[in-house]
């Protein structure tokens, strides 16, 4: 994918997220990253992302952070694995037994699709957090969510799947994410189920060949909103002058 064309796709929600009050800042100075994760309302990082437990380096990880006032109100971390030739559920198996620190593989099994389709050079976004008193504006995590696509299609241009894990209960959003696959129950943990883990996970899939598609498309929808938002105000001033007038 050209850089033009994420950047040209991307930036209407830059604006959207300025529109709203806020600015974004994407950094991979980790010292920065464990205070900003800590001001989003995050009380823990989660074993896959974690800064002082992982020897991430600035090539392979970054995180994004919705900021206000000069204090972080949400945010988010991307990663970057290439398996090379590994299944993915074999680095799954492996990584997981050390992050969760179990003698044996913690996970039971995975969803057919999850093998079928995470292979190669394979981008995750997770710890998506935003302080309660922020949450609710599905715009905001809309932008946001095109945002953190658009910085790691920059960051990896080769990439071949990116890909989340989110509870069951928030698969209502999941058209705001604009992954273009979604998998149920994607893996079974063996008991006792690591905390922050559940056997109701669902993984959302992107193929990085698809993001092209994704970003442009999720541009124009902004475009036909902001639209009518526009055609509406007439609409709202005359309505509001005519409710001054009645006596």
């Amino acid at each position: 994918m050209r850089e033009q064309v994420i950047l040209q796709s991307v930036a209407p929600f830059f604006e959207e997220i300025e529109k709203l009050g806020y600015d974004v800042h994407a950094t991979s100075d980790f010292d920065e990253i464990e205070k900003l994760v800590a001001q989003t309302g995050r009380a823990a990082q989660t074993p896959m992302m974690s800064v002082e437990r992982l020897d991430f380096t600035r090539k392979d990880a970054f995180w994004a952070f919705l900021m206000k006032d000069g204090e972080a109100i949400g945010g988010a971390g991307v990663k970057y694995v290439d398996l090379e030739g590994e299944a993915f559920t074999t680095y799954m198996q492996r990584t997981s037994r050390a992050q969760y620190e179990r003698d044996e593989n913690p996970i039971a099994e995975f969803a057919g699709p999850v093998t079928d389709m995470l292979q190669g050079r394979l981008v995750y976004i997770g710890e998506l957090e935003f302080r309660a008193s922020h949450r609710g504006n599905l715009r905001l995590l809309e932008a946001f969510v095109k945002v953190l696509q658009g910085l790691s299609a920059l960051k990896w241009a080769g990439f071949d799947r990116m890909y989340a894990i989110i509870p069951e209960e928030h698969l209502r959003f999941a058209h705001l994410y604009s992954f273009t696959v979604t998998i149920p129950d994607a893996l079974k943990w063996h008991d006792p189920v690591p905390k922050g883990r559940l056997d109701s996970h669902a993984f959302l899939v992107l193929e990085g060949r698809h993001l092209g598609h994704v970003l442009a498309s999720a541009r124009a929808r902004l475009k036909r909103k902001r639209s009518k938002e526009l055609s509406r105000k007439p609409e709202l001033a005359s309505s509001r002058q005519a409710f001054q007038q009645v006596p």
